[in-house]
């Protein structure tokens, strides 16, 4: 038996583990809390617990606050309740958040594509990029929103690729990976619901945002794609129930408590007046988040521009020719796959976040999984055997080149 037969999917999720708490836990109390967040926050869950309750956020003994949800507060509040006020407790169950992401981002890769060791890859790539560390170790709503988007749409991922996840009426995939019997089909159904489920909990992490990046993914899929049927399969109705059920309790909470100005404070100002720049917020050119990303998934950005081009069809990309991967004889079929939904799952929150007026360096942070996916796949591809040893050579110097230039 080889020695990668040896390691299992536990061992490695007990590794990553092990690697996310030696890198995030030791130093998180070592330094003060930074502004203009991590006070900010800590102070709402502090007034909280001094007003004994979990659902109404106070600041500077105030209740109209009203710029986020509730749930990155209740993990700040349970670490000040286990751990007292210090910045530690502040920090500590975000940042487990950031290291049981790097877990489900492995186990939603090598549930999709069937193999540890890029799975592996890519939750590594993710845990050691220095934009996902420093937030990991900050008090803020973004890793908790991360990691329920993230594993919201490996779920849809799953129930939209994977054989046997979902009946066969649905869109034709490539031979290697078409449905299975209805007996899978019930098991496939529990990824879509659990899609909708971490989509509510997402939306109570960060708001709207739960809806508008899934949504555009899956509305651009359906319409380039062409599968129509794909909007019975996906069980809208289903869907929204249990959506709503998760985050609908807090926000009718909060608008029995407040009223319209809450829904129009929390919903017109801090969305749409912020995507528009009309509060005071930050702005940035057009290369801001190119930037972002190239130095906060680092050294691993050397990969990008590779990783990028190997997401495209295949008629493109001669790298992803192999028959075993999950891939694609024509255009219209690759637009079937799930290189694509990884492609449109970095594009396109990149193009509105791009076009939204106002810019924070983390705002582009739903992408760096994607993008993780992206390089481990295409890593994978370096060591296949049908990959020729000029091309290996001719990739290796590129990014090696490229390396060099980021780290100048």
């Amino acid at each position: 038996m080889s020695f990668s037969r040896l390691i299992s999917i536990p061992i490695l999720s007990l590794l990553l583990f092990i690697l996310g708490a030696l890198l995030y836990l030791p130093g998180l109390g070592n330094y003060p809390l930074w502004d203009p967040w991590e006070p900010h926050y800590s102070q709402v869950a502090l007034e909280m617990e001094q007003h004994h309750t979990w659902l109404m956020p106070w600041y500077r003994n105030s209740n109209v606050w009203w710029s986020k949800p509730i749930f990155t507060f209740w993990l700040i509040r349970g670490g000040f309740s286990i751990f007292g006020h210090s910045d530690f407790a502040a920090r500590f169950f975000i940042s487990l958040f950031g290291i049981g992401g790097s877990i489900l981002m492995f186990l939603g890769m090598n549930k999709l594509f069937r193999c540890r060791w890029t799975a592996f890859f890519a939750a590594l790539v993710m845990l050691t990029s220095p934009m996902y560390f420093l937030i990991s170790c900050q008090v803020m709503v973004d890793i908790p929103f991360l990691v329920f988007y993230m594993s919201a749409m490996g779920c849809l991922a799953i129930y939209l690729y994977l054989p046997g996840s979902r009946p066969d009426s649905g869109p034709e995939l490539s031979p290697e990976h078409q449905p299975g019997q209805e007996a899978n089909n019930r098991s496939g159904k529990i990824y879509l619901y659990l899609f909708y489920m971490l989509l509510g909990l997402a939306m109570l992490a960060k708001g709207l945002l739960a809806l508008v990046l899934p949504g555009m993914v899956v509305l651009v899929l359906i319409i380039s794609s062409r599968e129509w049927k794909l909007l019975l399969k996906l069980k809208l109705i289903h869907g929204l129930v249990i959506f709503l059920a998760i985050s609908a309790p807090w926000f009718i909470y909060m608008t029995v408590q407040h009223g319209l100005p809450f829904l129009r404070e929390f919903i017109i100002e801090h969305h749409f007046q912020r995507m528009a720049g009309s509060i005071g917020k930050p702005t940035g050119t057009f290369d801001f988040y190119l930037k972002q990303v190239g130095v906060g998934m680092f050294p691993w950005s050397a990969f990008i521009p590779a990783a990028m081009f190997f997401l495209l069809p295949r008629e493109i990309c001669s790298l992803r020719n192999q028959p075993q991967e999950i891939g694609s004889q024509t255009s219209e079929d690759y637009l079937k796959t799930p290189y694509y939904f990884i492609l449109l799952a970095i594009f396109l929150p990149f193009c509105f976040f791009q076009l939204s007026s106002t810019k924070f360096s983390h705002y582009i942070f739903p992408i760096l999984p994607f993008i993780a996916a992206a390089i481990a796949l295409f890593a994978r591809s370096l060591v296949h055997p049908g990959t020729t040893l000029l091309k290996r050579y001719i990739i290796t110097i590129f990014i090696l080149a490229l390396f060099a230039i980021l780290a100048f």
